[in-house]
């Protein structure tokens, strides 16, 4: 027999909306005057009372600490703010519109010009092995 430890629990506080670690951190990216402090203050709140999260670290005053499978993991969060912020660099854009992989340009945001490529011009000639 193989002991399987289930991480549901603990999956769930990343997962879950509106109060879990991600949602919470995007909620947090929208505001552009959210810190790093307002942010662990959220999850604090929110998971305070959870026994797989601690907002006391070791290591400093802008972590948290995720108690799973693996052990007490410490994540530093000084920076998750700025990150979930980042977009998308411009030259990959006209890259990932063009994927041949459907599901691909449908990821990406019509509003802001991405999305899906247009449509060929009519000064558009095949390649040789396009076929015609």
């Amino acid at each position: 027999d193989v002991a399987f430890v289930d991480n549901q629990p603990c999956l769930d506080m990343f997962t879950t909306r509106p109060s879990g670690l991600l949602a919470v951190l995007d909620e947090q990216s929208y505001f552009p005057k959210a810190t790093v402090q307002s942010f662990l203050a959220l999850l604090d709140q929110n998971h305070k009372s959870n026994p797989y999260f601690s907002s006391k670290s070791k290591r400093s005053k802008t972590s948290f600490v995720v108690n799973h499978y693996a052990g007490r993991i410490e994540y530093e969060a000084s920076e998750f703010l700025v990150k979930n912020r980042d977009t998308l660099a411009p030259d990959l854009i006209p890259l990932l519109a063009d994927s041949k992989l459907g599901h691909i340009p449908e990821l990406l945001p019509e509003s802001e010009g991405c999305g899906p490529p247009p449509p060929p011009s009519s000064r558009h000639r095949p390649r040789p092995s396009e076929g015609r």
